[in-house]
């Protein structure tokens, strides 16, 4: 995905985005390559590393998610969906 693209996605100014790209860069968690359709522009993708640390972060918060959601039933989860769904849509007409 092209830095710009990513930068607006995250709401972040192109030059923090660039920043952050680097140190992601850096840390081996993205790889940057020229755009097929014009060698000028630069896309990133998650490399190797980034993916097993994204699935390791995930896997973890699938597991904290079901510690803290131990012993609501699904009655408690439906008025918490509908609670979030209302946030959610709040914080979408911003």
């Amino acid at each position: 995905m092209p830095g710009g693209r990513l930068a607006e996605a995250a709401h972040l100014s192109p030059g923090a985005a660039s920043e952050m790209l680097d140190g992601l860069e850096r840390m081996g968690i993205v790889e940057r390559a020229a755009a097929d359709a014009d060698r000028r522009r630069r896309v990133f993708s998650l490399s190797a590393g980034g993916a097993r640390l994204v699935e390791e972060k995930l896997r973890t918060l699938r597991a904290e998610a079901a510690e803290a959601l131990d012993g609501c039933t699904d009655a408690d989860l439906v008025v918490a969906a509908r609670v979030i769904d209302r946030l959610t849509a709040m914080l979408a007409r911003r």
